[in-house]
């Protein structure tokens, strides 16, 4: 049943990512693009780091998975827009 959970997790954190980037791409100006972007990252790691810490303090390994998914995706999200221009 954890395994059902996680997946589920996995799902909203990337649908999330996904529907983030795309308001990302609507945005006109470069310089608040790029300044959205960051924060977002910025968000996706500190929501990430926080998830992976507390999930070792509880011995929750597939916690720290997802974690360090948001870690991975808030790293991603600035590199795949810088990319695109």
């Amino acid at each position: 049943m954890s395994w059902l959970i996680n997946m589920f997790i996995i799902f909203v954190i990337t649908w999330v990512a996904i529907t983030s980037m795309e308001k990302l791409k609507t945005i006109t100006e470069q310089s608040k693009r790029k300044k959205l972007s960051l924060s977002f990252g910025a968000l996706y790691i500190i929501f990430g780091l926080i998830i992976t810490f507390v999930s070792i303090e509880v011995h929750q390994s597939a916690w720290s998975t997802n974690g360090a998914f948001m870690i991975g995706f808030g790293i991603a999200i600035p590199l795949i827009l810088r990319k695109q221009h």
